[in-house]
């Protein structure tokens, strides 16, 4: 719902124009926050995909930045111009693709050209330290050499108390994701890692319904060797991990 539109006029329903003038134009607009819309699901999903995947309990939320489509019709000559900037008004941060609003603490690790960054809400009630999941992000930064690397990854650990969250955890956008705060390092079921993955996989254009797989397949696979290969597991829970592809649905499908 657009409440104000200084500087701008309606083209449609969902169109604002810019009217070239003095002063500083603002379009302002309200989108919900509650989502139940299934994002990359985990087996640590909900089975009846009836919880959250971006919340707002009230004290705190993670929430989605809202993607703004900008189209230049210029008539002059030249070219023009425009810099984009994702902030947060008040307490909380942002990597630019998920927001957390709301009292943290965070922690960084730059390793192999990104730095890495931890948030960790008031209300989360970490299983492993920040250190040991910043750790274990540093690791698979350096040693996972498939795709491009972003910047920054931005790691927010979502409080599990008041939320029932539909997924273990949710890569949004390039390099934003969020994992809950329960999440242990130390299991093959790394989702820290899995989320991180999916930060790397820069497959061109769009896998198609064939190929879909792929993308959570990696990350499954690979955030359990990396956790093996970081000595968090040993080789026979790697293994028994691995080995639910032996099992139905799994053992049905044709790649």
């Amino acid at each position: 719902d657009v409440e104000v539109h200084n500087g701008f006029t309606r083209a449609d329903d969902h169109r604002y124009k810019w009217e070239r003038g003095e002063g500083a134009p603002v379009l302002t607009f309200e989108m919900p926050a509650n989502r139940t819309s299934p994002g990359r699901r985990t087996r640590a999903a909900a089975p009846d995909g009836s919880g959250y995947t971006f919340a707002d309990p009230g004290p705190w939320a993670i929430v989605p930045v809202p993607s703004l489509y900008t189209r230049w019709v210029w008539a002059g000559g030249g070219t023009v111009s425009l810099d984009k900037h994702v902030g947060v008004d008040g307490e909380g941060i942002t990597g630019g693709d998920i927001a957390y609003l709301g009292a943290y603490e965070s922690a960084n690790r730059t390793v192999a050209g990104q730095t890495l960054t931890l948030v960790v809400p008031d209300a989360a009630s970490m299983h492993d330290s920040p250190e040991t999941v910043l750790s274990s992000l540093a690791f698979a930064a350096e040693r996972f050499d498939v795709g491009g690397r972003d910047d920054e990854v931005v790691a927010i650990a979502a409080p599990t108390g008041t939320v029932d969250w539909d997924v273990g955890g949710v890569q949004y956008g390039a390099a934003d994701f969020w994992v809950r705060d329960t999440s242990p390092v130390a299991s093959p079921d790394n989702i820290w890692l899995h989320e991180y993955v999916h930060t790397r996989q820069t497959f061109r254009g769009h896998t198609t319904i064939r190929t879909e797989w792929l993308s959570e397949a990696t990350a499954e696979y690979y955030a359990a060797l990396l956790t093996l290969q970081h000595g968090d597991i040993d080789y026979d829970a790697f293994r028994s991990h691995l080995s639910v592809g032996n099992d139905r649905p799994y053992a049905d499908a044709v790649l």
